[in-house]
């Protein structure tokens, strides 16, 4: 999920419901989200990637960025 709060994330996972077993999260969603929706989502039994790569996609760490600017606002 490349989202950048986790009230969007939330809203896909109820949407799709039982229908999908597994979620990527990627790095912007963790760094404004934190972890917690990570554990949410195990402790539903749900499989989790973390898509953390840094250097390989310009606009995720830009995202990351501007998420963890924002962090303060929060």
């Amino acid at each position: 999920m490349d989202f950048d709060d986790r009230r969007a994330a939330e809203a896909l996972v109820e949407r799709l419901g039982d229908a999908c077993g597994s979620y990527k999260i990627g790095l912007e969603l963790l760094t404004a989200a934190g972890p917690g929706l990570a554990r949410a989502l195990v402790g539903r039994g749900h499989e989790v990637f973390l898509d953390l790569k840094l250097f390989e996609i310009p606009n995720s760490v830009a995202g990351a960025v501007r998420a963890a600017g924002a962090l303060d606002r929060a």
